[in-house]
């Protein structure tokens, strides 16, 4: 009897590892939903609902930093002339141009900067009470993504998901790729972004449960949708961590805590 049962449990496991082995998914549908116009498509329809959690949830961090930057700009305008007031405000902007997203903005003009930053902010904040997946949907297809940048990238990075896993004849569930963005002229290696993707499909639901085609989407590496903390020995850099994911703050960084910058 216990030579059945342990037979029984090796046939179970055997048939179990094989299963798992030889899980496939199919990734055409995104595909073939990228290339349609911006009106025909319905994008969180292909990502898992955690993702579009995170995702919201960086918007919103970001958003709190573009507050909470141009804050930061006022104040040291209104101290006056400082030796190192240029360095500053070159930085501020730069970070503000990088969340922006904007691909009319002259990271190194503060008038555009602001015109930018106040751009993604009425955006953000017009759809800020749909649900994730309509949020995600709205962002991705609607009236920001003209005169924006990020979602080339996206598309970049799920034409190169395409291109590997047909040079590759791939029909596995996750797939490996290296990634080089074709970068606008206004931001150039100013980008920072993961060139390693690995896009991950869970065979239950049929929904991409990894988030790096999300993060190609986001500047600093994905610090935003991540929200990792900044490494004390960083020279540079943005620490979404401090920042809130659930509520936008319009008015004043008030809340922003006494231990931060």
């Amino acid at each position: 009897m216990k030579l059945i049962n342990k037979a029984l449990a090796f046939s179970i496991t055997s048939a179990l590892s094989f299963s798992a082995l030889s899980a496939q998914c199919d990734f055409s549908a995104l595909i073939q939903e990228v290339s349609l116009g911006s009106e025909q498509q319905n994008l969180s329809q292909y990502f898992a609902p955690a993702l579009l959690q995170d995702f919201k949830k960086a918007k919103t961090r970001e958003y709190n930093m573009m507050v909470y930057l141009q804050e930061s700009m006022e104040q040291i305008s209104s101290e006056g002339k400082q030796p190192s007031t240029d360095l500053f405000m070159s930085f501020i902007s730069e970070h503000i141009a990088g969340i922006a997203q904007s691909s009319e903005t002259d990271p190194f003009d503060l008038q555009s900067v602001n015109a930018a930053a106040e751009r993604f902010k009425a955006y953000i904040g017009s759809i800020h009470s749909l649900d994730d997946a309509a949020f995600f949907d709205a962002f991705m297809s609607g009236e920001y993504r003209q005169e924006s940048y990020y979602y080339d990238f996206f598309q970049q990075a799920v034409n190169k998901l395409d291109d590997t896993i047909k040079n590759n004849d791939i029909n596995d569930c996750s797939v490996n790729f290296e990634l080089n963005l074709e970068l606008p002229e206004n931001i150039g290696s100013q980008y920072h972004y993961d060139q390693t993707l690995q896009v991950t499909m869970d065979d239950s639901t049929n929904k991409i449960s990894s988030s790096d085609l999300l993060k190609v989407m986001f500047d600093f590496s994905g610090a935003a949708y991540d929200a990792f903390e900044l490494p004390e020995e960083a020279d540079n850099g943005v620490d979404f961590s401090l920042f809130p994911s659930e509520h936008l703050y319009t008015d004043s960084n008030s809340w922003f805590p006494s231990t931060g910058y």
